[in-house]
C-alpha cells in the first residue's frame, strides 16, 4: 500500500532517453513493471570527435513507445497519476520561443566544445571537459553566433521531453549543476553573464520529482495520456540510478553500465579531489553527498568488438533469438583470469575519470599467436572493471567508504560479468531484478511527485528489490592486483604515442 492510500490501479509512467533508445514503462505503487518498451535511435558522427542527435527523434521514439505501452498493458491513461524522466547529459541544444530545436543536441560524448572548456578551467578552477553543459552553449555562441543569437533556452534531454508534455521550460538541479548552476544559493554563476550568456536564457530550475503540471490537453490527444497525469521534474540517468538501485546508504554505490559506465557513491562526508579526479555533489537527501566518476566507453567497447567481429554470434542469434551480446560474453567464461596475458585499454573515445585525457584512445596489449577471439573478449571485460577500480582507488585515496556495488544497465545482466568486477574491484556486487535502474529512479520520481508517496526513502523501501549477490572469490586478489598495476603502467608509457596516432 501506498503512504497516501492511493488506489492499486494507479500507475506512473518512467521514461529514459538514453544514448541508444528510448525506454518507457507503466509501473505500479509497488514497483512492479506491467509493460515495457525500447524504441532505438542512432548517434550521429559527422566526425571522429563529434556526436549529436536530434531532439526530434527523441520525442518520436517516446510517442511510439507509449502507444505501444498502452496498447500492450491495456491501462486506461486516466489512471496513470505521472510521469517521470531520465535522460543522458550533459546533452546541450538550443531552441526558439516555440520550442523548435535551432540545432542537434550536442551529446555527452562530444568533445568539440574543448576550446571553451579550457576557457571554463581557467575561470572556474575547473578541469578542462569538454562535455560541460556550458562548454557546449559557449561552443554555438563562438561557432555559430546567428543560431545562439536565435536561441530562447538551452535545454537538456530530460528538459526537452517535459517542455513537450507541459509547455514548460525547466531543468532539476543536477542537470542544472553541469552548467555552473549554484545549489548553495539557488542561483546561476555570475559568471556565465561574463561570458557573454544571457541568464535568461536558461530554464527554471526545481528540485527533482516537483511537479511541474498537467499535460497540455493538445499534447494529451497526441501522445494519448491523460490531461490530469502530471509531468514530474526528473533527473540525469545516472543520478536516478542512485535511487532506483537502493543505493542511499553511505557506502553503498551505484554501477551504471551502458554505452558508459557511471559509478555513483553515496557517502556521509564531502569530499574534495584536488587533482578533480573526481567529483562530490549534494545528494537527494539531507547530510549525504554524492562522489562519482564516469568511464566513456565501456559498454560501447563490448558493443564495438559485436559489431565489427561478432558476425558469427549476431548470425546464430538471429536464428535462435538469443542476445548477441550473451552469445558474445558467454565465449569468455573459458579463459583464464587475466585473458593469458592481455590487458585492455578502453578509451575508445577519449576518457574521463580519473585520467581525464580526450585524447586517450583504446588499446590491447600483450597479442600473441595463442591468443583468439576468446581472450580478447575477456580482456575487453577485464579492462572495463580495472577502469571501474580505478575510479574506486581514487575514491577510497580521498576516504570514501565503499562496501557494495549494486550494479544496473545492461551489462548487468551478465554473471560472468558480475563476477569479473566482484573479483577485480574486490567487495561484493548486487544485482537488481529490474536492471534499468535510471527507469526505476524515474518512477520513484514520479509515484513522490504523483502523491502516491510522501517522500522519496519510502518509495525507495518499497519499490527497489535486489536480485544475485557476487561476493569476490578466493585466490584471484593477487593475480588481479598485479593485473591492474599493469593496467595503470601501460596508459602512462603510452599516453604521448595515443596522442600522436
Amino acid at each position: 500500500m501506498s503512504e497516501s492510500g492511493g488506489s492499486a490501479l494507479t500507475y506512473v509512467l518512467a521514461v529514459d532517453v538514453g544514448t541508444s533508445r528510448c525506454k518507457v514503462a507503466l509501473v505500479d505503487p509497488h514497483g512492479k513493471v506491467l509493460a515495457k518498451t525500447l524504441e532505438g535511435y542512432e548517434v550521429l558522427r559527422p566526425d571522429s570527435i563529434c556526436a549529436e542527435q536530434s531532439p526530434l527523434v527523441w520525442w518520436k521514439a517516446f510517442k511510439k513507445g507509449v502507444s505501444e505501452l498502452l496498447r500492450i498493458s491495456k491501462v486506461d491513461p486516466r489512471k496513470i497519476a505521472a510521469v517521470g524522466i531520465s535522460g543522458q547529459s550533459p546533452v546541450v541544444f538550443p531552441i526558439d520561443s516555440k520550442g523548435n530545436p535551432l540545432n542537434n543536441a550536442l551529446l555527452w560524448m562530444d568533445r568539440r566544445a574543448l576550446p571553451q572548456a579550457k576557457r571554463l578551467a581557467r575561470i572556474f578552477g575547473v578541469r578542462e571537459d569538454p562535455s560541460n553543459a556550458l562548454a557546449k552553449i559557449l561552443w554555438f555562441k563562438d561557432e555559430k553566433p546567428w543560431v545562439f543569437n536565435e536561441t530562447f533556452k538551452f535545454l537538456q534531454t530530460s528538459d526537452y521531453i517535459a517542455f513537450k508534455l507541459t509547455g514548460k521550460f525547466v531543468t532539476d538541479k543536477f542537470t542544472a549543476m553541469t552548467a555552473f548552476f549554484k545549489l548553495s544559493d539557488w542561483s546561476w554563476a555570475s559568471e556565465i553573464e561574463d561570458l557573454g550568456v544571457p541568464i535568461d536564457k536558461f530554464p527554471d530550475v526545481l528540485e527533482p520529482g516537483s511537479p511541474i503540471g498537467p499535460i497540455l490537453g493538445q499534447v494529451s490527444r497526441e501522445v494519448g495520456l491523460g490531461e490530469d497525469t502530471v509531468v514530474v521534474a526528473g533527473s540525469i540517468d545516472a543520478y536516478l540510478a542512485i535511487l532506483g538501485s537502493g543505493a542511499i546508504r553511505s557506502g553503498s554505490a551505484c554501477d551504471i553500465t551502458g554505452t558508459s559506465t557511471c559509478l555513483m557513491i553515496t557517502s556521509s562526508k564531502a569530499i574534495y579531489d584536488p587533482k578533480e579526479r573526481i567529483f562530490c555533489t549534494p545528494h537527494f537527501f539531507k547530510d549525504l553527498f554524492i562522489v562519482s566518476g564516469v568511464l566513456s566507453t565501456t559498454g560501447a567497447s563490448i558493443s564495438w568488438f559485436l559489431e565489427e567481429f561478432g558476425k558469427e554470434e549476431i548470425l546464430k542469434a538471429s536464428k535462435t533469438g538469443e542476445d548477441p551480446f550473451d552469445l558474445l560474453i558467454s565465449r569468455a567464461s573459458g579463459v583464464q583470469p587475466g585473458s593469458e596475458g592481455l590487458i585492455f585499454l578502453p578509451y575508445l573515445a577519449g576518457e574521463r575519470s580519473p585520467i581525464w585525457d580526450p585524447f586517450a584512445k583504446g588499446a590491447i596489449i600483450g597479442l600473441t599467436l595463442k591468443h583468439g577471439k576468446n581472450h580478447i573478449i575477456r580482456a575487453i571485460l577485464e579492462g572495463c572493471a580495472f577502469g571501474l577500480r580505478h575510479i574506486i582507488e581514487t575514491a577510497e585515496e580521498l576516504g570514501v567508504h565503499i562496501d557494495e556495488i549494486r550494479v544496473c544497465g545492461g551489462a548487468s545482466k551478465s554473471d560472468l560479468f558480475c563476477q569479473i568486477k566482484a573479483n577485480v574491484v574486490g567487495k561484493p556486487v548486487i544485482t537488481l531484478q529490474d536492471p534499468d535502474a535510471s527507469l526505476v529512479g524515474a518512477a520513484i520520481l514520479a509515484l513522490v511527485g504523483g502523491g502516491i508517496y510522501k517522500e522519496i526513502k519510502s518509495a525507495v523501501k518499497n519499490v527497489v528489490k535486489i536480485g544475485s549477490i557476487f561476493t569476490p572469490e578466493e585466490g584471484f586478489k593477487g593475480k588481479y592486483d598485479e593485473i591492474f598495476g599493469l593496467y595503470k603502467q601501460s596508459y602512462n608509457v603510452l599516453r604521448e604515442i595515443l596522442h600522436k596516432l
